[in-house]
């Protein structure tokens, strides 16, 4: 019981900031792959949360980008705002895939 508070005290921080439910990020067995760990597989779904909220970022980029093109520029902050939460999130990824060897 204490070794699963952390790994769930960690799973629910994480879900928090990658904004999905702890219902939804709970990794289960069908969840996992043959010989993965738990571990594994809580980072390989990390990485599947932070691929399709970069995902998301990089579509309001384009979005921004369409409307700036269109003459409806907006703030130089939200430009840059974005461009760093996509470095933080292709790191991040990156991270969470170094982790759960799928990279």
């Amino acid at each position: 019981m204490t070794a699963s508070l952390p790994c769930l005290v960690a799973l629910v921080l994480a879900s928090l900031i990658v904004g999905v439910s702890p219902a939804l990020a709970e990794v289960t067995p069908s969840s996992m792959q043959q010989g993965d760990t738990r571990a594994q597989a809580q980072q390989r779904l990390k990485a599947r949360q932070i691929d399709s909220q970069r995902t998301r970022v990089e579509r309001q980029a384009r979005d921004l980008h369409r409307a700036e093109r269109q003459g409806r520029e907006k703030a130089t902050g939200e430009r840059m705002r974005l461009r760093r939460e996509q470095q933080t999130l292709r790191t991040e990824k990156n991270k969470a895939d170094n982790v759960a060897g799928t990279r």
